[in-house]
């Protein structure tokens, strides 16, 4: 039997520590085969981040339509995009798509610096919106999305299902002891708790999100693509490796 083939849409790190490198590592170790798409290119190693050089809206238009013409894509992960124009773009060739899809919003890389630039990003980022998409913030990426005033991440998570978003995944990996992720869908609230991995890792956020798809791809219920994607993460995680001089990645 094939596996479900699953496309990254995200930027590239040289290094291989997050972005499609990591993606495409995860989605294989999860079962799934990684096809790729370049949004951006970034200059960045495991000690820091020198910048982030978006493809034209042509370039990433052209991959995404090769792609697509060519392979029964099952699931979509979404990662760095560069610009608000870009993010535009694959919203819209998201919900034309019509699979799951996971969006991870990544708005600063981990080491410093925008991964997504422009005054109009976070609007952009509404455009997402339909019943097919899982969106993944952190708690600095939830409190960014946040356009409206209320406080508070389970208001902010309604928000944006009220905008159409399929579900909204607050991812908790910067907890003290525990990693508290919580799930919020129109009908339910759900949290995944485990104990936190200590350590310096680099591309935690890239694999969760790209597992979720994975799993998404085969058919799995969403609840259960999260419990899975969170077990795969967690085990990536204790066998991170350090090959350069600052931060390990993770080693699915």
């Amino acid at each position: 039997m094939l596996r479900p083939i699953i496309l990254s849409i995200a930027g590239s790190d040289p290094c291989g520590g997050a972005g499609v490198q990591a993606d495409a590592r995860m989605i294989w170790a999860c079962g799934g085969r990684p096809a790729t798409v370049i949004a951006t290119l970034t200059a960045q190693n495991s000690q820091r981040f020198v910048g982030s050089y978006p493809v034209s809206v042509d370039v990433l238009s052209a991959q995404l339509h090769a792609v697509m013409e060519d392979l029964p894509v099952a699931a979509i992960k979404v990662g760095a995009l560069g610009n608000a124009e870009n993010v535009r773009l694959v919203a819209n060739f998201c919900k034309e798509a019509h699979v799951p899809c996971v969006v991870d919003p990544v708005l600063n890389a981990t080491l410093g610096g925008a991964l997504c630039e422009g005054d109009d990003v976070v609007q952009a980022y509404y455009e997402f919106a339909n019943e097919h998409v899982v969106i993944t913030p952190n708690g600095d990426e939830l409190a960014q999305l946040n356009r409206h005033s209320r406080r508070g991440d389970r208001p902010v998570a309604q928000a944006l299902l009220h905008q159409g978003f399929g579900a909204i995944l607050h991812t908790g990996g910067d907890g003290q002891e525990l990693c508290v992720d919580t799930l919020y869908t129109r009908d339910s609230q759900e949290h995944f708790s485990s104990k936190r991995i200590q350590g310096d890792i680099h591309g935690t956020g890239c694999v969760f999100s790209s597992a979720i798809a994975t799993y998404l791809g085969m058919n799995m219920p969403l609840r259960d693509a999260v419990e899975q994607a969170k077990q795969a993460v967690n085990h990536a995680m204790m066998y991170a490796v350090k090959i350069g001089h600052g931060r390990a990645q993770v080693e699915p």
